[in-house]
Order: structure tokens, then C-alpha cells, then sequence
């Protein structure tokens, strides 16, 4: 296989020498030549819209290009092995790849725009922020579609191994638009999937004339998943949403207040348990949400067997978003998405911590009313929009403190901050502008990697161009596998990050790209450049981080910040002095840490064995936060996982209020978890994360005897705490049982009782502040 399209070498004959002598010759291969040929006019097009050269009648068609062009390139010049077994699986033959190039670069070379006159099931493509990749999606218009009309827009997602292709035809006559988006990663639609959610309806209603008021969304068992989360996360831009069989784990459900939702499910799915729409359909039905469930019997995770009166597509069409509710909860984990409606949280009082708004317009008396319930925020800002406010009338906004007036005639928006701490939500005041501080520097935000690939900047990854073999080797291969995984989850079907050298690295790349810096500052030349005006300062084999310095012999660590040369950019470094920090479960839990939505700054990780050393948050400033080094260490009983286990789940039996926690057994032994003559309790909250919602239901003591049975076993993943309580169990008792999230282990748990689980609740709660107790009650931390 020729690793590059050196369309020069294969125009010519070739001949295979071992050991000085010729074991063949080769003619000119005219098909892979052509296909060579047609990859070079794609890297010109790539070249001219990187250029700002293509003419907005070509964006498409250059996409399309890009796009598929895609493969054909991955597959002949991928070394990644994963990937190569991937595009064989799911990437059509060399042929027809070569084939679907030659048709986009006709399509680009056409004097119009092909793609206008189209109509009925095609494939589309945009040109994604993030990596400069073309990414395909496919549309479907109905065949009398009318190019000055307006139309709805019906999102599908795809389940785990899907397609985007698989995406139905509106019927004749209808006034909307199907998409069947791919989702960058192919897994939850997080990070880069959630980023292609995003930038599809932004070049659909580029290219269409689509109605703000009518974009809905659906989608099974993954896709299932990602319409819940879609949609509780950006609840101002969806008419509603029609998950089936998936689940909502992880949710802010209460932000769903004013989008409309059928859901289904079947109770025989042995995938996704039944359970996983039934706690959210009841959470949010229970709060008087806008939620119909259909359940039906026999599909399993299919909907096969659906009630014939569920009708998804029918009914999504006929819903319209209120733009401007009376009613308003958002709770969100970063200010980067604090949007909803008219009310928009744009500084929080804790960037670690959750906030919340719960907002309430009045406006039928003498003057206009908001009333509202701030929860951790410093900085609010409301909008104050006609179509619910009387302009001619004052404006009254009430919180625990008292009312604030606002006079008539009404501006457009309103600031409030936050100006002390009196009641239960502080005193605010009313700002005619934007009160935020203008800092030199990109605010901090919990999220990490994921804010990186989710804002849609360009993205880079960094890597040294000179050094140890074995060394760069280990960086070369962790540095592949990011830019075809991004966060470490699915394979990216189309596009991956792109990777330079140190050597290769311009001040363009610094000033326009957010960075991923992998290797450590004795071989990483730009790591080398900036890490003295980071936090954590990494130098001859050693990290420094206000009063603390750590030899990274044995380590690596992620360190997420803005990067000093370009303040309004962000750099996320990985870096370890050896090799085997670029693998195994210590560079792992960098990677999954990093790419969550929790709170991240620094994390230290001993690679042999795996503990964590440091994990450090930063405050609005990107600074350690309170408590890094004045914390009280954490106490010896956290060395252990066993021990720190036990601590965690006895403190969430208590604060969920249960008799019984079903947990996941990590992995045999009792192995370290924490550094502990290191971390501290402000490690612990950080690795925590910012509250978690559990499960609960009630069993008898004969079911959960059944349960003990299939899990006791050290062998099992799933066991049951405290165990020497499951001893004293009774048959006619009942029996509270708590459950991390939902996840595998409700199917585990309902495959060993041979039934779903009765009277499912969800509960929020603070893990961090129930262990805290935990350890102040029983004198571990004094």
C-alpha cells in the first residue's frame, strides 16, 4: 500500500527491491492514479477555502468535495489500524469512494449550484468550524418543495452503529424539511456530535427558509439519548422532541418546562430498560411539563411493535416553540451555555458549581412583573421581548430581597448583579449596561475539553517534532488516536483534529486555534514557550503549582487554561517525561476527566500505580480555587479504593435516603485511588463534579435477595452495599435501593429480577457535601 498520492511516483512503473535485488515490476495503476489525481484537486479546494476563496454559490459543493473525499484519503494514507478496519466495515469500496469524489468535483466545476434544484432524499455537507473537514449529512425535502416557502425542520439522529442516511421522506405536501445528521464521534452526541447538531441547522437554515418556531427532533436508542439531551441543554431553540427508546441520564430535566416531548419506550427493551424513560417522563410530568409517554409490550429495543397511535412525525409538525415564555428554569454547568429564552446567566458566583434561574413575567396588571429565583449567579441579564412585555408600562422585578423598578417606556434588556449575599439567593442590583469586568483574558468555564470542541473553534493538536524515539513513538500513537476520537469515544466517520509539530507551529495556528499541547516541556518546544506563565509550571522534570512542586517521574498531567500568547484562545496540556504516560488507565483518566462537562483545571496522575496525585479547579481568574492548598489533606482511608468506595457509597446511602446502594465493582484488588499524602478535600469536590441526580426504588426482601445472589460473586461488576446489612434482610420487608445514574446496571439489576423496577424516583443530590459530612461525623477530617 502507498501511504501518500504522489501523483508524479505513480505515473511512472515501480518496482519492489529486497535486499538489492528486484523481486517485481509494477505498471502505472490508471485507476488509482485517477483517484490520486481527484485527492489533489480536493487539498486544492481545501487549500482555497482555508484561503477564504470560495464563493458562497460553492460553499456546499466544496463541502461535499471535502467531505467525500474524506475516506478515499483516510484510506490511503491512514496508518491508524483502528481506523483502517473501520472504513472497511462502514466506508463504501475504493471504487466507489473514487466515484462519489469524481461526481462532488463535477458538482463544484458546475457553472450553478446543483444543489439548489435538488429535491426529495439527498446527502449535504458544511464545512465544520472545529477541523476544516467537510461533514456529510443527508436531506430530505418533500418533491413539490417550493423555494420560497417557509418550513419546519424534523432533526433524526441515529442510534450506536447508525448512519445518517437513515432518515425518513416528508409525505407529499408537507411543509417540512427531514435531516438525518452523523454526530462527530458517534457516541451521546457530546463534544464534537453535539457541535454537528449546531452547525447543521445552521447551514440548513442557510440554504433554506426554515421557521425558527418549528425545529424538532427525534431519534432511538442513542439518538434517543441525544434528543434528551439536545434539547434540555438549548431548550429556546426546539418546537419539541420525540425520543424513543433511550435515555435520559445526567439531564437537567427541569429545563424541558416549556418544550413539548411524546416519548416511547417498550417494556420488554433489553438495551436501554424501560426504566430510563419512565423516572424521566415521571420527574417531569410530575412538575406539570408538557410530556406525553407511550409504552407498548413485545419490540424490545425497537419500535417495531409501537402503539399505531404514536405518531412522532405527524405530531412534531404541529408543534410551535413560545420564544418568550412566561415561565422560565434553566440550570445549567457553564456560563458558555447560560441562554434560555429571555433570561441569560452570563457570570456565575462558583464557575464549579451549577446555576440556576427560575423566572415568572406577569403582565397583566397596572405594570409589568419578573419574578425570579437566582441561584449561584453573579451577572443575570433579561431580555425584555414585546411579544410578552408591555413596553408602555414599568417593570417590576421581585426577588427575596424586594422589588426592583424598571421605568417606562422599556429598554430592550436589563442587567442584574448581584451585589451581596443577604437571603437565601443575595441582593441584586439593576445595571442599565453590561456589567462584566472586560478582562484580558477568555473567562473560565467547567467543561474542559469539551468547551474546546463544542464552541466550534479551530481546533490543533501540538506534538514535538524532535526527541526520544521511544518517547515521541508513545506521543505519535496517542496523538493519532485524538484526532480520529477527539474525546476518546466513537471514531469520527468523517474529518479528525488536526496534528502539527512544534517545528510546524505558526503564529497564525496560535493566534486563530484552541490547542491540545501533548508532550512535556523538555521535548515540546511550544509547551516550552508557555509554560512559564501557566499555573503549573513544568521544568527540568519537575511541576510547580504555587506552594507545591512534583517530579513528574512516575506522572502525567492535564492542564486546561487560555493560552498566554493568544488570551482568548484555550490550551488543554498533556504531558508525562515517559512513554507510558500516553497510555494505560493513568493518561485514560486524564483524557475522560478532561472531556467531561465537570469542573477541570489540573489534574496530576501517578501512572504505577493509577492514583490521583492533584486535581485542582480553577476560579473565574484561572487560578486555584479555594481550598487547593489550605484544604485538609484527605484522610489515609481515601489510599485505598475499597476504603474511599466504602466512604462513598455510605455517604450516598445516607443522602439519598436509602437502605441500599447497587454499585459497579471497578476491578479486583485494592489498589490505590488517591495520593492522599497529597490531595486534598478540594481534590475530592473537583473530581466529584457538580451534583448528580440518583435513582431510587423500593424492592422487598425477596427480590433483593434475588439480586444478592446474581452479585455477590467477586467476579460480578454489580454489587450490592453494605453488604453485612444484606445478612438481616427479611422476605416481607421493604427495602429502599439507591442507583448511581442510570446505566447497565438498571439492565443488570431488572435482568436478575426478571422484571422492570417498581416506583423509580429521582433525586438530586450533593455527593461531595454528603461525604464531607460523612467524614466530619466519624472524625476522619478534624
Amino acid at each position: 500500500e502507498i501511504a501518500s498520492y504522489n501523483v508524479d511516483q505513480l505515473s511512472r512503473p515501480y518496482e519492489i527491491v529486497i535486499d538489492g535485488k528486484v523481486e517485481g515490476t509494477f505498471a502505472a495503476d490508471p485507476i488509482r492514479l485517477k483517484g490520486h489525481k481527484l485527492l489533489v484537486r480536493r487539498d486544492e479546494i481545501a487549500r482555497k477555502f482555508e484561503a477564504g476563496e470560495i464563493p458562497d454559490n460553492r460553499y456546499r459543493a466544496a463541502a461535499m468535495v471535502l467531505g467525500t473525499g474524506h475516506y478515499l484519503y483516510e484510506k490511503l494514507t491512514s496508518k491508524n489500524k483502528t481506523m483502517i478496519w473501520y472504513l472497511r466495515l462502514r466506508g463504501p469500496t475504493t471504487a466507489k469512494a473514487y466515484a462519489q469524489l469524481e461526481s462532488a468535483l463535477a458538482d463544484f466545476d458546475a457553472k450553478e449550484d446543483v444543489y439548489a434544484a435538488k429535491r426529495g432524499r439527498f446527502n449535504s455537507a458544511y464545512i465544520s468550524g472545529a477541523d476544516s473537514s467537510g461533514q456529510l449529512y443527508t436531506l430530505s425535502l418533500p418533491e413539490d418543495f417550493k423555494p420560497g416557502k417557509q418550513y419546519a425542520l424534523q432533526i433524526y439522529l441515529h442510534g450506536a452503529g447508525g448512519w445518517y442516511d437513515h432518515v425518513g421522506d416528508p409525505p407529499a405536501g408537507s411543509d417540512c424539511i427531514y435531516v438525518g445528521v452523523d454526530g462527530r464521534g458517534r457516541v451521546l452526541y457530546r463534544g464534537l456530535g453535539e457541535l454537528d447538531i449546531l452547525e447543521i441547522i445552521k447551514d440548513v437554515s442557510a440554504h433554506y427558509n426554515i421557521d425558527p418556531d418549528r425545529i424538532s427532533m427525534t431519534g432511538g436508542s442513542m439518538g434517543g439519548a441525544g434528543t434528551w439531551f439536545m434539547l434540555s441543554r438549548y431548550p429556546d431553540m426546539f418546537s419539541g422532541g420525540a425520543p424513543k427508546y433511550g435515555y435520559a441520564q445526567g439531564l437537567y430535566l427541569e429545563n424541558l418546562q416549556n418544550v413539548p416531548f411524546w416519548v416511547f419506550h417498550d417494556e420488554t427493551d433489553y438495551i436501554v430498560p424501560v426504566d430510563a424513560a419512565r423516572v424521566a417522563v415521571g420527574a417531569t410530568q410530575s412538575w406539570g411539563y408538557p410530556v406525553i409517554y407511550t409504552e407498548a409490550s413485545g419490540g424490545q429495543h425497537s419500535s417495531d411493535k409501537a402503539d399505531p397511535s404514536w405518531k412522532p412525525n405527524e405530531w412534531l409538525i404541529t408543534q410551535k416553540r413560545d420564544p418568550a415564555p412566561r415561565q422560565i428554569t434553566y440550570t445549567t454547568n457553564t456560563a458558555t451555555r447560560g441562554k434560555a429564552y429571555w433570561v441569560n446567566i452570563l457570570e456565575m458566583t462558583d464557575p464549579n458549581a451549577t446555576a440556576n434561574i427560575r423566572a415568572r413575567a406577569v403582565t397583566t396588571g397596572k405594570f409589568n412583573q419578573i419574578f425570579f429565583q437566582p441561584t449561584n449567579i453573579d451577572i443575570l441579564a433579561m431580555d425584555l421581548p414585546e411579544a410578552l412585555f408591555d413596553r408602555s408600562k414599568d417593570l417590576q422585578i421581585t426577588f427575596d430581597a424586594g422589588p426592583l423598578t424598571v421605568k417606562a417606556p422599556l429598554p430592550e434588556r436589563v442587567y442584574l448583579q448581584r451585589t451581596g449575599v443577604m437571603g437565601p439567593h443575595g441582593t441584586f442590583a439593576l445595571r442599565a449596561a453590561d456589567p462584566r469586568v472586560q478582562k484580558p483574558f477568555r473567562s473560565y468555564s467547567a467543561g474542559g475539553l469539551n468547551i474546546m470542541y463544542n464552541c466550534g473553534e479551530p481546533v490543533l493538536i501540538v506534538k514535538p517534532a524532535d526527541g526520544d524515539g521511544e518517547l515521541l513513538g508513545a506521543i505519535d500513537k496517542f496523538c493519532d488516536n485524538l484526532s480520529y476520537r477527539a474525546t476518546g469515544w466513537g471514531l469520527m466517520s468523517q474529518g479528525k483534529i488536526p496534528i502539527k509539530t512544534d517545528a510546524e507551529l505558526t503564529d497564525a495556528d496560535i493566534q486563530n486555534r484552541n490547542l491540545i499541547i501533548v508532550g512535556p516541556a523538555s521535548a515540546n518546544k511550544y509547551l516550552a514557550q508557555i509554560t512559564s506563565k501557566l499555573p503549573a509550571v513544568e521544568a527540568n522534570g519537575k511541576l510547580t503549582i504555587g506552594p507545591e512542586t512534583y517530579e513528574l517521574a512516575g506522572k502525567v498531567y492535564g492542564l486546561f487554561h487560555y493560552n498566554p500568547q493568544a488570551m482568548n484562545r484555550l490550551v488543554y496540556v498533556i504531558s508525562s517525561p515517559a512513554p507510558e504516560g500516553y497510555s494505560g488507565e493513568a493518561a485514560g483518566a486524564i483524557r475522560w476527566s478532561f472531556a467531561s462537562e465537570r469542573p477541570v483545571g489540573l489534574i496530576i496522575r501517578d501512572t504505577d500505580p493509577a492514583r490521583t496525585v492533584r486535581d485542582i479547579m480553577w476560579d473565574k481568574d484561572w487560578k486555584p480555587a479555594a481550598g487547593a492548598f489550605d484544604d485538609k489533606p484527605l484522610p489515609k482511608d481515601f489510599a485505598k479504593r475499597k476504603s474511599a468506595d466504602k466512604i462513598t457509597l455510605e455517604a450516598l446511602r445516607r443522602v439519598s435516603n436509602c437502605d441500599f446502594v447497587v454499585y459497579k465493582l471497578r476491578r479486583k484488588g485494592d489498589d490505590s485511588m488517591w495520593d492522599v499524602d497529597s490531595a486534598r478535600l478540594h481534590d475530592l469536590k473537583a473530581s466529584t463534579g457538580q451534583g448528580m441526580d440518583v435513582y431510587r426504588t423500593v424492592l422487598t426482601g425477596e427480590q433483593l435477595a434475588l439480586a444478592v445472589a446474581k452479585f455477590d460473586d467477586e467476579d460480578k461488576k454489580l454489587l450490592i452495599y453494605p453488604a453485612k446489612l444484606v445478612k438481616k434482610i427479611v422476605p416481607d420487608g421493604r427495602y429502599r435501593i439507591c442507583i448511581k445514574q442510570w446505566s447497565w446496571r438498571f439492565k443488570a439489576l431488572t435482568d436478575a429480577l426478571g422484571a422492570n423496577l417498581p416506583n423509580i424516583d429521582l433525586v438530586r443530590v450533593d455527593l461531595y457535601g454528603a461525604i464531607e459530612r460523612y467524614l466530619i461525623n466519624n472524625g476522619l477530617v478534624k
